[in-house]
């Protein structure tokens, strides 16, 4: 958990945006945006496993921020609301992904 911590915390955004030539860097950037998201979604497993449901609902919320199209994360934040007690939220995120989704079709 410590070293998924460290490693969340060195991340400063999208890898190279400010460049002009931004595009170029673009494999980088989905490379780096990936195993961030990846750690997010680490850390919600184990701080959920942990008891810290708070902290496991803040980690999927930032990696939605990251990554919107990631849809298990959806439903994983909606349960993780439910368990809090918090229905109309989880219904919230339920629905936010199911637009999202749907969108796409």
């Amino acid at each position: 958990m410590r070293a998924y911590g460290e490693a969340l915390r060195l991340y400063r955004g999208e890898f190279m945006a400010e460049e002009v030539y931004s595009d170029w860097f673009e494999l980088d950037r989905a490379y780096y945006r990936e195993r961030v998201a990846t750690a997010l979604e680490r850390c919600a497993e184990l701080q959920e496993r942990q008891g810290r449901l708070g902290d496991a609902v803040l980690s999927l919320r930032h990696l939605l921020q990251i990554d919107p199209w990631r849809q298990p994360a959806y439903r994983s934040l909606a349960r993780l609301l439910e368990r809090r007690g918090d229905t109309a939220q989880a219904a919230r995120v339920l629905r936010q992904g199911a637009e999202l989704f749907a969108g796409e079709a």
